[in-house]
């Protein structure tokens, strides 16, 4: 059997071989953490060689950033101007003048209306048998055929009623019986061309009526 003492230096020599591996260990993982010097300090406690130190990692250069120029602002354009439309004003309606008024001392006019003239008494009308004389056609009473019908070859007959006044004047004339415009104009005027001598009942002229009849005949 081995004695204690027999045991004591491989414990001693094991027990610093784990302690510096364990100094290592921890200063890998301080490297880790901080930038490793220039001289890292060796202790040497047993002649044994230990493993030669890793060479430190250069510390890495932060990358240079090159700053890209500011674009130059483009300018802006310039808007053209607008030329404002000319806006013609519109001519203000004239007032409505207001029609004067009369006032109270202004004097009103009346028109001065001229009478009516009296219509003369319309005249005795007494039946032909009743008279004591007759009137008597002094001229006219002559119808002239109408050209436009003579030339055409048309005749007609037309019949007219008419008064005779008391001073032996045509006063009305009615158309009794037509024979068309033409033949119709002509009686008329005819009628209306007569002048008689009064007509007396007693010693009084009167109106009296007479009927005449027109026969337009070709021969």
């Amino acid at each position: 059997m081995r004695t204690p003492m027999a045991l004591w230096p491989t414990s001693v020599t094991g027990a610093v071989f784990i302690t510096l591996l364990w100094l290592y260990g921890l200063g890998q993982i301080l490297a880790a953490y901080q930038p490793v010097p220039d001289a890292a300090l060796v202790v040497d406690l047993i002649p044994a060689k230990p493993d030669a130190p890793q060479p430190a990692e250069p510390p890495k250069s932060k990358p240079i950033v090159k700053l890209k120029p500011k674009p130059k602002p483009k300018p802006k354009p310039i808007p053209k101007p607008v030329p404002t439309p000319v806006v013609t004003p519109e001519p203000e309606p004239l007032p409505e003048l207001e029609p004067e008024t009369e006032t109270a001392t202004q004097a009103v006019v009346e028109p001065i209306v001229a009478p009516a003239p009296t219509a003369p008494p319309a005249p005795k009308v007494v039946p032909l048998f009743k008279l004591t004389k007759k009137p008597v056609l002094t001229s006219g009473g002559e119808a002239i055929y109408p050209k436009i019908m003579e030339k055409s070859g048309i005749e007609s007959e037309v019949e007219i009623e008419f008064l005779v006044g008391p001073e032996g004047l045509v006063l009305e004339v009615t158309l009794i019986k037509s024979g068309g415009a033409e033949f119709d104009a002509a009686a008329i005027a005819a009628v209306r061309s007569m002048k008689f001598t009064p007509g007396f009942m007693g010693d009084q002229a009167v109106a009296v009526r007479y009927r005449r009849p027109y026969v337009f005949r070709l021969q």
